[in-house]
């Protein structure tokens, strides 16, 4: 009941006027989150309100809080030991999303909520990416198709890049950038000749130049593993994509601008961004590399899934209640066996926890008792808690394609760019983006974390850190950073439900029941922050994910050219090409336009 308030207050602040916000005590977020305070940009009392037309830079009613500031001055706020008004930068809220085919997402998004640009005013998102819109060209080469497709927008300019490959592969890839208008006013420019290779003609890149921030939308290759004869040639496609990425990235902060990378990559690069029992862990003289005394058959310097793993240390005995009750002492307050025994024909080995009785987990000894005197007979299952293994293992990319895992890890490691979620969410276990929707994997939560949004040193210093206590599914009984909370952020509190296997061949995943429950759909809405938006099943695969900036300056001048940008907008007549790209756009005579 207290997670139902919880949300319906929040829908509430969506659908209502902003109101006055309330103070904190200044340095409450980092305290919240765990963070150095310089990752907390704007202080604690800085109005959270939402904004229902899109901006999320302070009230736009009169807020005592906020010195009665409006749509004019929004941003100016009063501090808690000063009544004078202090001016903080506006906010800035990017979103990027694998929408998995952009036709089939607008019509539901059209259909639930009236279009384009008033679902993306509620969201507050002023840059808003996709991916795999698997969209061509000819279907916006009019002013009409566009703005059926949803490329023109009231309050927003978009810029595509297409699969320009023919044949089969021709209708696949493409991503696509929105930008907020009073963001876009001061000029922006495009170009898809991200990575000045080949694979540019594939659709995957969109660099949108907005003066003193670069924007670069990434569709990064997926690699088929049950492919052996192409994936050598995968892999090494893979691997000189992101390599010629992390090329440009470099080029465009030497030029100066601030750089943020967005998009699906297709990639996990810690243990934790995807389920523990799919990670892979190394086998030497029989035991698991970095593990404790866990023994397992397998070669010499092979490597095993780490459920192979867990599954060779369960031991489950059947015996009388009353034998197993004997045995007691040699189980340890926490439930450790101490002293290796004999129970139901089966030998218990030191170090394994006991997890279950008759299928209930046991916590404490107390309650290992009342388990074992409900039934004559009893079941006790033993193995190893999650918490022995922690990071323990690889994720199944840096086992599967360790150059492109690698290449990610390094370019985060000492490559100058940041991890926006793992930065501000460090303890936060489980939060994927991206599930197999067809065997219902979003419902039990085993998926992986797909989805990034990156950025430079500098700009991450104005990443607003959203306490992880504020991530969706947090309860008073599930903290934000728990897999609990994950679970029910993925399931909106076990509503969403998984379909019928029989629906499969329908083509809707046996969603169509749910798709329409706008009183789930409405769930996917939250003050902007830095975390995760959880969009409905029905929409895609993958949901959301979000980063909040606060006081960044992207004001500069345009690098890229016109003739550049019209490729990415084939409904634009080329006369008017100034007007819609921005005016007064200054560049240096003797600049060379990049491509």
């Amino acid at each position: 009941q207290a997670s139902q308030a919880s949300q319906a207050a929040s829908q509430a602040a969506l659908a209502t006027p902003a109101t006055p916000c309330e103070e904190a005590a200044p340095g409450a977020q980092a305290e919240a989150t765990g963070q150095p305070a310089t990752a907390t940009l704007l202080p604690a009392e800085v109005c959270g309100a939402s904004t229902p037309s899109g901006s999320s830079g302070g009230c736009l009613t009169a807020c005592s809080a906020c010195s009665g500031t409006d749509a004019g001055n929004a941003g100016m706020v009063s501090t808690a030991a000063s009544e004078t008004p202090t001016k903080v930068p506006r906010e800035l809220l990017l979103v990027s999303w694998n929408c998995g085919g952009f036709a089939k997402a607008h019509s539901l998004i059209r259909s639930h909520y009236g279009g384009l640009d008033p679902y993306l005013r509620r969201v507050g998102a002023a840059i808003f990416c996709v991916q795999e819109t698997k969209t061509l060209p000819g279907l916006l080469s009019s002013v009409e198709e566009a703005k059926q497709m949803g490329a023109i927008s009231e309050g927003y300019r978009s810029f595509w890049a297409f699969n320009q490959l023919k044949g089969k592969l021709s209708g696949f890839n493409g991503v696509a950038t929105w930008i907020r208008e009073d963001i876009a006013k001061s000029g922006v420019m495009a170009t898809h000749e991200v990575l000045r290779d080949p694979l540019d003609l594939e659709g995957r890149c969109l660099l949108v130049d907005l003066g003193g921030l670069a924007v670069i939308n990434v569709y990064a290759p997926r690699i088929d593993h049950e492919d052996g004869e192409r994936l050598e040639a995968m892999l090494e496609k893979k691997t000189r994509f992101l390599n010629l990425l992390w090329k440009r990235v470099e080029e465009l902060r030497q030029a100066g601008q601030r750089v943020v990378v967005c998009g699906d990559l297709n990639l996990t690069w810690r243990p934790r961004d995807c389920r523990l029992t799919r990670r892979w862990v190394q086998i030497v003289d029989g035991h698991v590399v970095g593990g404790k005394d866990w023994p397992v058959e397998g070669e010499n310097g092979s490597c095993l899934p780490l459920a192979d793993v867990l599954k060779a240390q369960r031991v489950s005995c059947i015996a009388p209640a009353e034998h197993a009750l004997a045995r007691l002492p040699s189980v340890s307050d926490e439930l450790i066996v101490t002293e290796s025994f004999l129970l139901g024909g089966v030998q218990v080995p030191v170090g394994r926890a006991l997890l279950a009785v008759n299928g209930e987990q046991v916590s404490d000894l107390e309650s290992l008792r009342a388990a074992l005197q409900r039934d004559e007979t009893a079941t006790l299952d033993f193995g190893l808690r999650e918490s022995e293994i922690g990071e323990l293992g690889v994720s199944p990319h840096m086992h599967r394609e360790r150059p492109c895992a690698e290449s990610l890890r390094s370019v985060l490691a000492g490559g100058g760019l940041v991890d926006s979620f793992a930065l501000i969410h460090p303890t936060a276990i489980e939060r994927f983006t991206c599930w197999n929707q067809h065997l219902n994997l979003r419902y039990s939560n085993c998926g992986t974390r797909l989805d990034y949004i990156l950025c430079d040193e500098a700009t991450a210093a104005t990443l607003v850190a959203t306490p992880t206590s504020e991530l969706a599914g947090a309860d008073d009984r599930h903290p934000g950073h728990s897999r609990e909370a994950a679970l029910q952020a993925a399931t909106s509190f076990g509503r969403w439900h998984g379909a019928l296997s029989r629906s499969f061949s329908e083509g809707e995943a046996g969603l169509s029941i749910q798709q329409s429950d706008m009183r789930l759909n409405d769930t996917q809405f939250r003050p902007p922050h830095t975390g995760l938006l959880y969009t409905p099943p029905s929409y895609s695969d993958h949901v959301a994910v979000c980063a909040l900036f606060a006081g960044l300056d992207h004001s500069g001048t345009l690098r890229l050219s016109v003739k550049a940008t019209r490729t990415c907008t084939p409904w634009v007549a080329q006369p008017g090409l100034s007007s819609f790209f921005g005016r007064g756009t200054k560049r240096p005579a003797s600049a060379s336009l990049q491509s």
